[in-house]
């Protein structure tokens, strides 16, 4: 891949993947781009990390999550912002699926999040 949507940042790093998910009642198959790009010394270590969902199957219809990663001497932030419209997943009917779809996403946040942790303290 030599490029895809607009220019990124000099130095910086893009990818496009595909995962397949399960999020609810059944699995969803999802084509993302990523960005990471990091400062270098001296300024103060910072990566910026964005996934744009290019294609998602169902349920999903876009997805944008930014993470900042900030090493501050001693210590170290993670600030993660993640938005997805569900304009599919409305109704009265798909209230279930809906829900289901809401609680496991912040179950996999909640997960992805702890693991980071775990393994920036090693």
């Amino acid at each position: 891949m030599k490029e895809f949507g607009s220019r990124i940042p000099p130095g910086a790093e893009q990818t496009m993947y595909w995962t397949r998910e399960d999020f609810g009642i059944r699995p969803i198959v999802r084509i993302s781009h990523q960005v990471i790009f990091s400062t270098t010394p001296p300024a103060t270590p910072v990566t910026l990390i964005a996934f744009n969902q290019v294609y998602a199957d169902h349920y999903l219809d876009a997805s944008l999550t930014v993470t900042l990663g900030l090493d501050a001497g001693r210590d170290f932030y993670m600030i993660s912002a993640s938005r997805a419209r569900t304009r599919s997943l409305s109704g009265l009917l798909r209230r279930f699926a809906r829900s289901a779809v809401q609680g496991r996403s912040r179950d996999a946040m909640r997960s992805a999040l702890a693991a980071t942790k775990v393994a920036i303290e090693k």
